[in-house]
């Protein structure tokens, strides 16, 4: 972006060195030019700037996002992504439908305290496993 920065000043010298005097139609249009071609070349070079912390910032966003999809799907490109295994139950208090992953529970565990993200209630979840 700096080249259009120095195209402009070069520009810029140009026209002081032909001593362009503002009395002269032509003179006060080329000055007038040259004067919005800055501020262009000063806009662009901002905007340019920005950009680039927009996409540095967004490859940052990648990144952790890439880290928590291998977190939560314990995924690595290659392999499958793994199968969650769900139960659907109705908070005792609010109703509201929460699904609940089956390996929530630890092996043998029979009963579970979960506190319901709707209401903030806290009950106690069976584990259907140990009725098998």
């Amino acid at each position: 972006m700096n080249n259009i920065l120095e195209r402009v000043a070069y520009l810029r010298g140009l026209s002081d060195g032909l001593a362009l005097e503002s009395d002269t139609k032509e003179s006060k249009l080329i000055l007038e030019m040259i004067e919005v071609m800055t501020e262009m070349a000063e806009s662009i070079e901002e905007l340019s700037e920005e950009m680039m912390e927009i996409d540095d910032y967004v490859e940052l966003i990648d990144e952790d996002l890439d880290e928590l999809e291998d977190f939560i799907y314990d995924f690595d490109g290659d392999e499958e992504e793994k199968d969650f295994d769900f139960e659907e139950i109705e908070c005792p208090y609010c109703g509201e439908i929460i699904a609940i992953d089956k390996d929530l529970f630890e092996e043998g565990e029979c009963e579970k305290e979960m506190v319901c993200p709707n209401c903030s209630e806290t009950f106690i979840v069976d584990n259907d496993a140990c009725d098998e």
